[in-house]
């Protein structure tokens, strides 16, 4: 109700904040690697308190991790390649308490003994523009070598210096044993390596990993208790020098279904736990939904326990997947993922938030919304001390010819363009980056309102050339690819109308 009634009065000209608060998509990596952020449970995007901004993601076909950092100004730098790693290297990275340090963390293949990958860590004092200030080389934190493989790293920063970082680990074949191992650094220097809780032969996968601010952490995984037939979310907590908790099942309040992924994070105000994650095969509202994705969410106190699962978003979608949260200073979490829609032919990111524990969730808003043979998912979002909200996704784009690359949004439009390109204004927009432009291109454009769009390229004799975009389009930020095949050198206008609105841009192709 609250969507469309935002929707109307932004139709009617008489509200256009909560639309146009956000600011455009804009394309973040625009080359031959297949780009992505996979998976969307632990931080690929940071900001720190003066708005310097830190990407961390992996190539999938040249397996290796990258990272690029936007400076207020100066827009984003080159790519840079930070290790060759061999398979699914999941990065993570995490802001330290000073506000600017920053720490990555990520799988890689090193053979030792019977052990091939290894998590390994990397911390930078960036000190301007460009990808400067990495601290010496980078560290391999796995001291126990026999026959353990390691995977999906998480990593967060606590007071005073201290940084924790939680991985899958698991060893035995054909009778694989789980765990979750844990190292930490604090007082100037990294402890032993240790094993969370009890040794497994459940599965127990994707570990993430937050801080309170205050010395307590706590960590959550998608496992099970006793059997791997019925995965849930589990948790566990160290308070103080207390000993970990016994892992409990966060969302023990829906027996049924699995529930996938988690991302766990800390109300700084209350300190309580929370978590998101999607389910796949479960019971809503007594209704059989068999592989029926949603996003459901939990969290803990210490006089009731868990309390959820509820569910973000609606129960009569499906499909919604890959959750990412996020709380500011006051406590509002924020939470981004992959939504679809009947009306939508792939999916696109969705967005929510809540004001503090127990409190009730805006109805879900579309960020990205994208026309046939365009996919977002993995989204992961962050904020900023002054409270602005930063979100990065990989785009699948089946017409390109490199088709994953990153993508972001910024609640503030201080998220910033590729370099050379430039930001298009809010409300109704559009651009082209880059431009010139002699191979890819990436056309964005922004509605205040939803209805029929025509988005057309003409050349310079003002024939068509190219149709990227026709038919109903809802309100936000789209982008598109454009390759130049069958283009020829020379002048070009895109030309973009919807209602009595219409905006047009020159291109050049070199």
């Amino acid at each position: 109700m609250r969507m469309r009634l935002i929707t109307l009065l932004a139709f009617a000209g008489l509200f256009m904040t909560a639309l146009a608060a956000w600011g455009p998509e804009v394309g973040i990596t625009n080359n031959r690697l297949e780009n992505v952020t996979y998976h969307a449970n632990v931080h690929k995007v940071v900001y720190d308190r003066s708005g310097v901004g830190h990407l961390v993601w992996y190539d999938q076909v040249g397996e290796a991790v990258y990272y690029k950092r936007y400076w207020p100004g100066s827009g984003w730098s080159k790519d840079l390649s930070l290790a060759k790693t061999a398979d699914w290297a999941y990065p993570a990275i995490a802001l330290d308490s000073n506000g600017t340090t920053i720490h990555v963390v990520w799988r890689m293949w090193k053979h030792v003994g019977s052990t091939n990958f290894h998590i390994y860590y990397w911390k930078c004092n960036p000190t301007g523009p460009g990808t400067g200030g990495w601290v010496g080389n980078a560290m391999d934190l796995d001291e126990n070598v026999g026959a353990h493989d390691h995977g999906f790293p998480s990593i967060a920063c606590g007071r005073s210096g201290q940084v924790v970082v939680t991985w899958q680990e698991q060893w035995g074949y054909p009778n694989w044993v789980y765990s979750i191992g844990f190292r930490e650094y604090a007082n100037g220097a990294w402890k032993s390596q240790t094993l969370i809780g009890d040794q497994s032969p459940h599965y127990r996968s994707y570990p993430t990993i937050a801080s309170a601010g205050n010395g307590d952490l706590s960590v959550a995984c998608m496992g099970s208790l006793t059997d791997q037939a019925n995965p849930h979310v589990l948790v566990t907590r160290r308070i103080g020098a207390a000993p970990w908790t016994n892992w409990e099942d966060a969302t023990a309040g829906l027996p049924t279904g699995y529930f996938l992924i988690p991302d766990i994070e800390v109300n700084p105000i209350t300190k309580n736990p929370h978590i998101v994650c999607h389910d796949y095969e479960t019971v809503v509202n007594g209704v059989d939904t068999a592989h029926y994705y949603h996003i459901y969410h939990s969290y803990h106190t210490d006089a009731a326990g868990w309390i959820g699962p509820e569910l973000v978003s609606p129960p009569d979608v499906t499909g919604e997947y890959q959750a990412s949260m996020f709380f500011d200073v006051n406590g509002t979490a924020h939470v981004v993922w992959h939504g679809r829609d009947a009306s939508i032919t792939y999916g696109g990111i969705k967005y929510a938030s809540c004001p503090g524990d127990g409190g009730t969730w805006t109805e879900p808003y579309w960020l990205t919304t994208n026309v046939s043979g365009i996919h977002d998912n993995a989204p992961n979002i962050t904020v900023q001390a002054d409270g602005s909200l930063h979100v990065v996704w990989t785009r699948q784009n089946s017409t390109s010819r490199y088709p994953y690359q990153i993508f972001g949004a910024s609640s503030s439009g201080s998220f910033g363009p590729m370099a050379g390109s430039t930001v298009p204004p809010r409300g109704f927009a559009l651009d082209v980056s880059p431009n010139p432009a002699s191979r890819r291109m990436v056309v964005s454009y922004s509605l205040p309102v939803a209805g029929n769009v025509s988005l057309k390229l003409y050349d310079a004799r003002g024939a068509l050339a190219k149709t990227l975009a026709c038919g109903y389009v809802l309100p936000g930020n789209h982008a598109l690819s454009l390759d130049r095949q069958g283009l020829v050198r020379g002048a070009y206008i895109l030309k973009l109308e919807s209602g009595a609105s219409s905006s047009t841009r020159k291109l050049i192709i070199e």
